[in-house]
């Protein structure tokens, strides 16, 4: 559903990474974050564009000026699971650097 200046509707919004990593599944839509480095303290928010509803079509524009649309809910829990399937208790760390090299390169990391 889009807002009343036509920005996406804005989900929720958590800390970043460490609530949205350990927990993906509590989340839904499309992560935006603001504009790189990213660290444990970076505000990210999830969004939803009514005019782009498939899970694979991200939002137009980002919920702030400068932020960046970067992966949908099913991915990021994808890079979760491929994360445990390589390590059996991976670190928040592991996580963050699994999520970013998966940003940077559209593949999963090994870890």
């Amino acid at each position: 559903m889009l807002e009343d200046d036509g920005l996406p509707r804005v989900l929720s919004a958590s800390r970043f990474p460490q609530h949205i990593l350990e927990h993906p599944g509590d989340f839904s839509g499309w992560l935006c974050l603001p504009p790189t480095p990213w660290t444990f303290d970076t505000e990210g928010a999830f969004t939803e564009d009514a005019d782009h509803t498939e899970a694979d079509m991200p939002p137009a524009t980002a919920p702030q000026p400068g932020w960046r649309v970067t992966l949908n809910s099913t991915t990021i829990e994808d890079i979760v699971i491929n994360a445990h399937d390589q390590v059996d208790e991976p670190t928040v760390a592991q996580l963050f650097d699994a999520f970013v090299f998966y940003v940077d390169n559209d593949e999963f990391i090994l870890l």
